[in-house]
Formats: structure tokens, sequence, C-alpha cells
């Protein structure tokens, strides 16, 4: 009998363990999880932002000028969280127009839409990407 007993417990913690690991996978793998690629489109530029699970991702921006053509920077960024649905982006930029200084954007994340402002939350959008993966 307290064989019996002991067995149900130790199947209701590990169901539990597992139920909670499929819920974090869940949510890496889709739902509001920033960990994947997002990228989106203006009439003269394409920004692609790759976020991965260390707080770090990488970044490709293509700007195209009308007298001078096509510029491509790209590199690395920082980010943090702050919920679930928001967080910090700090980018150095190693194009002609930043010099190389970092920039810091504020992002939020509705279902697969990522709007990304660069004062504040919901001041100043800067752009607006769609998860890829």
């Amino acid at each position: 009998m307290i064989w019996s007993l002991l067995a149900m417990m130790m199947v209701a913690v590990f169901s539990t363990t597992f139920m909670a690991c499929e819920e974090e996978n869940k949510e890496e793998n889709g739902g509001t999880s920033v960990i994947g690629v997002w990228s989106g489109r203006s009439s003269n530029e394409q920004f692609t932002l790759t976020f991965k699970n260390n707080n770090i991702g990488t970044f490709i921006r293509k700007y195209t000028y009308s007298d001078t053509g096509v510029e491509v920077d790209a590199g690395s960024f920082t980010y943090t969280m702050e919920t679930k649905e928001n967080g910090l982006i700090v980018i150095k930029f190693n194009d002609s127009h930043h010099n190389g200084e970092n920039e810091m954007y504020y992002f939020v994340i509705e279902d697969k839409t990522m709007s990304i402002y660069t004062d504040d939350y919901l001041s100043g959008l800067a752009w607006v990407l769609t998860k890829q993966s």
C-alpha cells in the first residue's frame, strides 16, 4: 500500500515537471517568445533581427538611397526582456550614419508582430517586424 502511494506521488511530480517543460517549449517556439527571426521592410529599408536564447542577437539592415544605392549594415546586439511581451534592444550600428554609436530601441510583441520604438514604449515607431521562425 505504501509503495503504491509513493509511486502515485512520483508520477504526479514527474507529470508536473514535464508539463512545465512543455509550456516553456511552446513559448520558445511560437506565441510571444522573442527568440527567432523577425523581419520587415519599408519603401527603402529592409530590417532583420535574429534573437537568440542568450540575450544576444544579430541584425541585418539594408537601406536603399536614391542617390548612392544600397548600404548594408550587419552586426550584433544585446537585449533584455522586461516582460514576456516587451523589452529593450541595444544595437551598435556600424554604418556611415551612426559612427559606431549604441542606440537603444524598445519593443513590444503582440502574437507574431513586433513593434520597435525609438523613444519609449508606444512612442516613435521605427519598424514593424513579423516573426519568421
